[in-house]
């Protein structure tokens, strides 16, 4: 799945993102937290990089 619409669909439930260092972003949803390494230079996520 594309990097973008992971984001898009984080950002529509109305989370809060925080963009990190480098490639690293967080979202904020109902008070949970997930930590995301943004995918480069490929634009797919891959399910290993997830850190929830």
């Amino acid at each position: 799945m594309e990097w973008r619409k992971i984001e898009a669909l984080f950002l529509a439930l109305g989370a809060e993102k925080d963009e990190g260092q480098g490639s690293s972003v967080t979202f904020l949803l109902n008070g949970k937290r997930a930590d995301f390494h943004r995918p480069h230079p490929n634009k797919e996520a891959l399910r290993y990089r997830e850190q929830v």
